[in-house]
């Protein structure tokens, strides 16, 4: 064994060793881990290839101090979360999905958790950038807000644009349907039952503005 390897003690498949320790190797698997036999205990289970070497003898070499082991590989129970960590999804939701699958996170599965960051640098927080394309797409406020409360992501104050007077907050005219209602304004001229429109909407991640529906049979452009 070139370092040491607590092992996670969720997998009782795993076998912990130290440096300097000695295995009879029986198999190695493709996905980064081999199947071992402690020489001293008997024990057999899972352990990562690349904390080991392989020797003739016992003529070991030491490993060189202040050498940093390689990452072990993960075992098959978090590959599912490890491919959705890699895919750049944000912590939350990794959680999330997690604590619905009935898993615990082992130690150090997500690192050092970042340190809050400030508001005026929220756009360089990587959790943001798969909402800041959805922005960028066009879709909804209403719908991306959806998402980030299901991926349990709160929006910087900011986020949205900037935080402004209810003066300008407040709509003229018709320009508070904004173009990503533009769907459900078609829907309603067509004439068809305002449940139907508000289901479609509901599908949607869409909340309707105020007055949507009370704007009776008028037509908008």
């Amino acid at each position: 064994v070139l370092y040491d390897f607590p092992g996670n003690p969720e997998d009782q498949s795993q076998i912990p060793g130290k440096a300097g320790q000695f295995f009879n190797l029986k198999e190695r698997y493709e996905d980064g881990w081999s199947l071992v036999v402690d020489c001293e205990t008997g024990k057999e289970g899972i352990f990562p290839s690349a904390y080991m070497k392989e020797v003739a003898t016992k003529n070991f070499v030491q490993k060189q101090p202040d050498q940093t082991p390689p990452e072990a590989a993960p075992s098959q129970e978090f590959e599912k979360y490890e491919r959705m960590k890699k895919a750049g999804l944000p912590i939350g939701a990794i959680e999330n999905a997690m604590k619905r699958d009935g898993v615990s996170p082992p130690a150090g599965f997500f690192g050092s958790k970042p340190e809050l960051k400030s508001e005026a640098s929220h756009a360089k927080n990587e959790d943001l950038h798969k909402y800041e394309r959805m922005k960028k797409a066009g879709l909804a406020e209403a719908a991306i807000r959806h998402a980030m409360k299901r991926d349990g992501i709160t929006p910087p104050l900011d986020f949205f644009g900037d935080v402004s007077s209810d003066e300008t907050k407040k709509p003229t005219g018709n320009a508070e349907f904004g173009p990503e209602y533009e769907k459900y304004k078609r829907m309603r001229n067509a004439g068809l039952p305002q449940g139907a429109i508000e289901n479609a909407m509901q599908r949607d991640g869409v909340q309707p503005p105020p007055n949507f529906f009370k704007s009776g049979n008028q037509a908008i452009e």
